[in-house]
């Protein structure tokens, strides 16, 4: 995906009223784009994942990879 489409598509959440929806969305967005991470992987994520603050994040394979 090119930076400029992610760009376009954090512009569009910053769209949103809700301030925390909207946070939640670019979240999500940049996560996905700057890691490589897979949908399932973020949607798995926990709070214990998190090591060191926000700055590194450990993503554990089960099964075929």
């Amino acid at each position: 995906m090119k930076r400029e489409q992610i760009e376009d598509m954090i512009k569009y959440c910053e769209r949103q009223y809700n301030r925390e929806v909207w946070f939640r969305n670019k979240l999500i967005i940049e996560t996905l784009a700057y890691t490589g991470m897979r949908i399932w992987e973020l949607a798995r994520l926990n709070v214990e994942d998190l090591r060191g603050g926000i700055s590194v994040c450990e993503v554990r394979e089960n099964g075929k990879g």
